[in-house]
């Protein structure tokens, strides 16, 4: 019986890895055929009236800008897919000691030179020190900020994003909580989903926090939301 058992559980383990293969899969392919459709659609229409009837259309400004973004689009999801094969390579090992406060530090610098109007307030322990992937949790820590200023800026209210990293035990736990909109609990229950967004069309990807999950776990942590009152939500880096 504990022989069934165990072929059990592994096949449906493998049913559930094979389903989000194809959730992956068709979830890459929506995201890229969308703008490819678009890019196509402008290359025929610019190929009909160049080549055919030889005159430049009035909007082929438009339709060659639309073909950019949307080829833009394509290597944004592209270059965060990569960042899903680092995932992989990093459960391989490279851990390292680091201190936890410049790897905080370059991640506000850096988000807040894409968000100049929100205060990014940081409160590290003294001499706090990890092991892993500093690089990675500095991605991490930009995505998880970057999510936060995009709630902010929609939010009509001052930005005001507070990042606090202490030690408990034998582990790290950093906090990253926003004064933005906030989600609702089918929102929060989904965040880590690949390509689930509430942003509009072409604004985002939906692979940030997916991403982000990864590279924490490949670094023995985790990585959740937590829902605090009824607008505030705490996205949390946890056993680093």
């Amino acid at each position: 019986r504990t022989g069934e058992l165990g072929e059990t559980q592994a096949a449906l383990a493998k049913a559930e890895r094979l389903a989000a293969v194809g959730r992956l899969a068709a979830g890459v392919a929506h995201e890229i055929n969308n703008p490819a459709a678009a890019v196509l659609s402008n290359l025929t229409y610019l190929e009909d009236a160049l080549v055919r009837k030889g005159l430049v259309p009035e909007d082929a400004g438009e339709a060659l800008r639309d073909s950019r973004d949307s080829m833009k689009r394509i290597a944004r999801i592209v270059r965060q897919l990569l960042d899903t094969g680092r995932v992989a390579s990093a459960s391989g090992g490279g851990a390292a000691a680091f201190d936890v406060a410049p790897v905080i530090e370059q991640a506000r610098r850096t988000a807040a030179a894409r968000a100049a109007e929100v205060e990014v307030v940081v409160d590290v322990a003294y001499a706090l020190w990890a092991s892993g992937d500093a690089m990675a949790l500095e991605q991490v820590l930009l995505n998880l900020l970057t999510n936060a200023a995009h709630a902010i800026s929609g939010s009509g209210r001052d930005g005001r994003i507070v990042v606090r990293a202490r030690r408990e035990g034998n582990r790290v736990v950093i906090v990253v909580e926003d004064n933005g909109t906030g989600m609702d609990e089918e929102t929060a229950r989904r965040a880590f989903e690949p390509f689930f967004t509430t942003k509009p069309f072409g604004m985002g990807t939906g692979l940030g926090l997916s991403v982000s999950l990864g590279l924490v776990r490949a670094m023995g942590g985790d990585l959740r939301v937590e829902l605090l009152g009824h607008e505030h939500r705490q996205p949390r880096v946890d056993a680093l």
